[in-house]
């Protein structure tokens, strides 16, 4: 779906706790290190090193300097292992020929980006030049994810890529029979054999597959009612999915058999956010959801204006951040559901926040304005305009802030002392 630009709200202010506003209602370079060492312990010690090896590259990005997957990991959370800046100033713009609708990723020193050009852009981060670009048959609207040298992503025309990182070239790509809108998840899954890395896509076809990483090859599918906008999270060896058949879907690693769904009460658009067992997303009819995945029960429901939740969250310590299309970005406490503060921003916020360490957060709006604000109470820190709708969330490492928008131009943003 195409946004246009919105500029009726000339900036944010943070409406904390004001009933009348917001009222009633894939892997960096350690983390590659850590994999093969953990691949060779699941060939000893089998399981129990398999689901530790889990726990660990599932989680944030371990390196600063990289950003390989749009929400940090495959938990969701969209946490990132650095501290943002006071302020940042322009390094950098790359222009493409078509509207970028997806998040950017890094990885290596490079810039990974799909764009309606119909082309994956590889971008030199540190100066903004071409590395290479891969040529796809059709448009590009999903995020890329990078793992082990390999770049994966989808196109509007149902093709999932796999390609080089190093020179740009196809190693395999898998074709479903609808739209592939979502990332991909790229994970080690326990067979009878061992392990065995696949890859993990969603389609508009209504399946989710999950494919040998090596070869492509389609190992099994699950079945939904409806599109798969979606991109994967995974807990525990159970790949958690949110689908226009407004339901959650809780499916095994090892089999692709379904193990419960939850009803929400609307299509999901964005990916879900996963924390001490329970699945947070948003949906279309105006709620955002806490599902404690053991039970399979709804534990809190939290709405506020009829706007749709179109974008993914984002989970720090007890606080979620999620916007809408309703010109918001709220904090929600992620264990009550209570609203703790909300701030206005240039448009709706359909692109997922990126959280840091140091209390502060950076995300889009399709105003065009990328801001960062304190997390403890949503006052804003740092802002620019970029001129056109920003619909995805930014690549964040402690050198960078990426962003992308409706006019082709992929943004990169230094820290201002770095200026210096």
């Amino acid at each position: 779906m195409r946004r246009t630009a919105d500029n009726a709200c000339a900036g944010f202010h943070s409406t904390a706790r004001e009933p009348e506003v917001c009222g009633n209602k894939t892997l960096g370079g350690v983390a590659q290190a850590r994999l093969s060492m953990l691949r060779a312990l699941t060939r000893c010690y089998g399981v129990l090193a398999y689901l530790f090896c889990l726990l660990l590259v599932t989680t944030a990005a371990a390196d600063p300097a990289d950003w390989p997957h749009p929400r940090g990991g495959l938990d969701g959370n969209g946490v990132a292992n650095v501290k943002l800046a006071d302020s940042y100033v322009p390094a950098w713009t790359y222009k493409t020929a078509g509207a970028v609708l997806a998040s950017p990723i890094i990885a290596n020193g490079v810039v990974f980006v799909g764009s309606e050009d119909k082309h994956l852009h590889a971008i030199d981060a540190k100066t903004g030049q071409m590395k290479w670009k891969f040529a796809a048959a059709s448009l590009i609207d999903a995020s890329a994810v990078y793992d082990d040298g390999v770049v994966y992503v989808g196109t509007d025309g149902g093709m999932l890529h796999a390609v080089d990182a190093r020179q740009g070239k196809e190693k395999w790509k898998f074709e479903t029979e609808g739209r592939i809108s979502g990332q991909a998840g790229v994970t080690t899954r326990q067979t009878d054999a061992g392990g065995q890395k696949v890859v993990l896509i969603g389609s508009h076809d209504g399946n989710l597959y999950c494919l040998d990483a090596a070869n492509g090859q389609e190992q099994w599918r699950y079945e939904t009612d409806d599109y798969i906008n979606c991109g994967i999270t995974l807990d525990s060896g159970r790949v958690i999915l949110g689908g226009c058949d407004t339901y959650l879907h809780i499916i095994d690693l090892k089999t692709g058999k379904g193990l419960g769904k939850v009803e929400l009460g609307g299509e999901v658009s964005g990916t879900p956010a996963i924390k001490d067992g329970h699945a947070m997303l948003g949906h279309m009819q105006s709620e955002v959801v806490s599902i404690n995945l053991k039970d399979k029960k709804v534990g809190w429901r939290f709405s506020d204006r009829d706007f749709p939740f179109a974008g993914s969250p984002a989970v720090a310590e007890d606080l979620l951040l999620i916007g809408s299309q309703g010109r918001r970005l709220y904090a929600i406490n992620r264990k009550t559901g209570e609203q703790l503060w909300a701030v206005r921003t240039r448009g709706g916020v359909e692109g997922a926040p990126v959280v840091a360490a140091n209390g502060r957060a950076v995300f889009g709006s399709s105003g065009g304005r990328l801001s960062i604000i304190s997390l403890k109470d949503g006052a804003g820190v740092w802002q620019t305009d970029l001129g056109a709708p920003i619909n995805a969330g930014p690549a964040v490492t402690s050198k960078l802030i990426v962003a992308a928008s409706e006019d082709g131009g992929v943004y990169a943003f230094k820290p201002e002392a770095a200026a210096e």
